[in-house]
């Protein structure tokens, strides 16, 4: 990246001393209580008002908790109605970003409400008197309409004002989903047969009927954005580290600019449902890390109408641009395994050293997979949130006659989130996580996952005993 820029680290742990024990104060307020976004009065006054008044009930320093890895993402959510902005905009101000780019305060928050929204879209329902985590959850209506404005070329404000308020106040409709049949119907996992242009609606295929008096609409589980406020979150603990590489600002806003855009307006599948189903997104991208691609450009067209980014000239923008897209690619598990040999590769021809690129590829997958990282009650709450997702996905496979694997079958008496989880780490997070603890030097990190493994392991020993005693 740009390397005319001095390096610098941003946030230093000092720096965070001294705002917490009040001897330099960063632009939010401290006290008690806290001002929350109100929809539907002057926006521009409220988030005015949530930048410069922004507190805390306990009265310390966000960005200060921020840089712990402690930093637990769902106590906040219950006292902060937009988690993600408040991360977002706190580790711009904490590492100084905003003011090394004189950034206009108002036009980053315009920008991060509306990446918040993307992030909300109601994709699932769930059981009005169900489980707090949503394991019995299904898709809605509103998941037909997914990536429509991408391959219909309508435009994106649709989805987003058919649950919530424009900056007019005016609401539109959108399109009824029985006009939106998007899965190619087929007797070879729900393919398009040769010669046949039959489609088969997820909203028909449901034995739900639509708008069940017992179902509320919710956004993914998983994959919103108390997902990507972690992620940010997460970036900023890598970041602040002492053995982490020296980031040049444009290098740091290029991070934390993937990490809060890189599952915006996620649907809640894989990409292998997407591809296997014949998408039209799938199509679009021909296949290759379509979820990323579709994260990314939905993502830097919303950036067009909501630019605080014009700062940088063309080829300044072009250069953050891909970037930011090449690390959000990188955070496709398909290719995970293979970015895993290339990094250890790279640290034994180097000295144990990364290049900038490989280093900031490296902390955003870290930082996506890395729930079972964090302490155990944390950890359990993402476990249980991403089997919901899961769980959805199965079903929508079973309706469509897909075949479907142990750990997103509800009906299989053999699965389970621990063993789940206990793949996960061993085959998934340790291979990567480990030699990035070991590169930054946080040994926090693999205590934490050892501990959760055994948790996992100890939970399954224990219901296996209970099992035979049945017998």
């Amino acid at each position: 990246m740009d390397s005319s820029l001095s390096l610098v680290r941003h946030g230093t742990t000092e720096v965070s001393e001294r705002r917490a024990n009040g001897e330099e104060k960063s632009s939010f307020e401290q006290g008690s209580g806290m001002v929350s976004f109100i929809p539907g009065v002057d926006e521009i006054a409220q988030i005015h008002c949530y930048i410069t008044r922004y507190k805390l009930h306990n009265g310390l320093d966000f960005f200060a908790d921020i840089l712990k890895w402690e930093f637990d993402i769902f106590r906040y959510h219950k006292e902060v109605d937009l988690i993600l902005p408040a991360v977002a905009l706190a580790c711009l101000e904490g590492f100084h970003v905003l003011d090394d780019f004189n950034l206009d305060i108002e036009r980053v928050m315009f920008f991060c409400e509306k990446i918040n929204l993307g992030y909300r879209r109601p994709y699932y329902e769930r059981y009005k008197n169900g489980p707090a985590n949503g394991i019995g959850i299904h898709t809605s209506n509103m998941f037909d309409l997914w990536g429509k404005h991408l391959w219909m070329q309508e435009p994106e404000s649709c989805l987003d004002e058919h649950h919530h308020e424009g900056l007019s106040g005016k609401l539109k409709k959108a399109p009824h989903p029985s006009k939106l049949n998007r899965i190619a119907g087929g007797k070879s996992f729900g393919l398009r047969s040769m010669g046949s242009s039959t489609k088969l609606n997820i909203a028909a295929a449901s034995p739900r009927q639509p708008n069940d008096p017992d179902m509320e609409n919710c956004m993914c589980p998983y994959h919103n954005a108390l997902h990507a406020a972690d992620v940010v979150q997460a970036l900023c603990v890598f970041v602040n580290q002492e053995h982490f590489p020296l980031l040049s600002p444009i290098d740091f806003l290029s991070l934390w600019f993937a990490g809060l855009i890189h599952d915006y307006d996620h649907p809640g599948v894989n990409n292998k449902f997407l591809i296997v189903t014949e998408h039209p997104i799938s199509l679009v991208y021909n296949d290759l890390s379509v979820l990323e691609n579709f994260h990314a450009a939905t993502s830097f067209h919303v950036l067009l109408t909501h630019n605080f980014m014009d700062f940088l000239k063309r080829e300044e923008y072009l250069s953050f641009k891909h970037h930011v897209v090449e690390m959000v690619l990188a955070t496709d598990l398909g290719h995970h395994f293979d970015f895993v040999k290339k990094m250890d590769k790279e640290l034994k021809e180097n000295d144990g050293k990364l290049s900038v690129e490989s280093t900031l590829a490296a902390a955003i997958k870290s930082a996506d997979i890395s729930h079972p990282l964090r302490e155990l009650h944390i950890h359990e709450e993402w476990s249980n949130r991403i089997s919901a997702e899961f769980y959805a996905q199965g079903d929508l496979e079973r309706d469509l006659n897909l075949p479907v694997i142990c750990m997103m079958d509800r009906n299989d008496k053999n699965a389970s989130i621990g063993k789940s989880q206990m793949g996960y780490i061993s085959f998934v997070v340790k291979p990567l996580l480990t030699p990035w603890s070991q590169l930054i030097k946080m040994d926090v990190l693999m205590e934490n996952c050892d501990e959760n493994f055994a948790n996992w392991k100890a939970l399954q020993e224990t219901e296996a005993t209970m099992a035979d005693s049945l017998h």
